[in-house]
């Protein structure tokens, strides 16, 4: 019985360094993406000062949001680090969960890869990790960093985690000025709708405005959500609120993630940037 114990303990200790490999192995796979985007920044000249590009094609609002938040001479931004804690849930009822997670952005190219652990509990942690680089998006969540509980890649996870990187651009706002990237249409003084292409990819969402010229909330019907193992498009909402400047930019760092179905609002994330850092 005794070496029963002693054969089990072992195998318990190898399935446990087995995943510890594994996870090391997912994090790194994800930091080389983050890498090859940085190695890949253009030396574009410096951004001109924000009165003189903010725009006669913009919209109103998008115009006096630029103003509000970006600095007379903004930064050249083409990579961003942003650090992020908050909570999550899976589903209406359930438990929040703990969450840690940092971001990575490519400005040049859209690019981002979003790396966050969440709590389960005590000692039993997950983690979640999107990445969406050269048109392409995937996403996974693993048990411990290495038992896979999901993957997603196709075209649902390319067109939301496109949208994805336009809606976070709250955290990097000189995108919104990149005419070749994006493409603004105004809907009324408070509303603008923002088409982003990638090649042959595309996807939008409706900025609202708030009375401080501040972004208040993002809606979109460009992402699809996993559902009882499918994936379904449904109206999302980004909410933002908490503006304060970090390195000279304004930015949101209170935000939300929200369903919006037909029965009900459903939140499942709120997040909080703790740091923010320009490249």
């Amino acid at each position: 019985m005794q070496q029963l114990s002693i054969i089990a303990g072992s195998m318990a200790g190898i399935i446990l360094l087995l995943l510890f490999v594994q996870a090391r192995w997912t994090r790194h796979r994800a930091l080389r993406a983050v890498a090859i985007g940085r190695r890949g920044l253009s030396l574009s000249s410096a951004t001109p000062p924000i009165k003189e590009t903010a725009g006669t094609t913009l919209p109103p609002p998008v115009q006096r949001y630029l103003l509000s938040v970006l600095p007379e001479e903004p930064p050249n931004i083409r990579f961003v680090t942003v650090e992020q804690s908050g909570r999550m849930r899976v589903k209406e009822n359930a438990p929040w969960r703990r969450m840690e997670a940092s971001s990575y952005y490519v400005t040049d190219k859209p690019a981002l890869v979003w790396d966050a652990r969440i709590s389960v509990y005590a000692g039993l942690w997950k983690t979640a990790q999107l990445m969406y680089v050269n048109e392409e998006g995937l996403g996974s969540v693993k048990l411990l960093g290495g038992i896979s509980m999901m993957e997603s890649a196709g075209d649902e996870a390319d067109i939301s985690l496109l949208f994805r990187f336009l809606a976070e651009a709250v955290w990097y706002p000189t995108l919104f000025r990149h005419e070749s990237l994006i493409q603004w249409t105004a809907v009324d003084d408070k509303k603008a709708e923002a088409l982003i292409r990638d090649g042959e990819l595309h996807a939008s969402a409706t900025f609202h405005f708030s009375e401080d010229n501040e972004i208040a909330k993002i809606v979109t019907e460009d992402k699809y959500r996993d559902y009882k193992g499918s994936f379904t498009k449904e109206r999302f909402t980004m909410h933002c609120a908490g503006y304060r400047l970090i390195n000279a930019v304004k930015i949101p760092t209170e935000v939300s993630f929200q369903w919006n179905r037909p029965d009900g609002d459903f939140t499942y994330a709120e997040i909080k940037v703790n740091d923010v850092v320009y490249e």
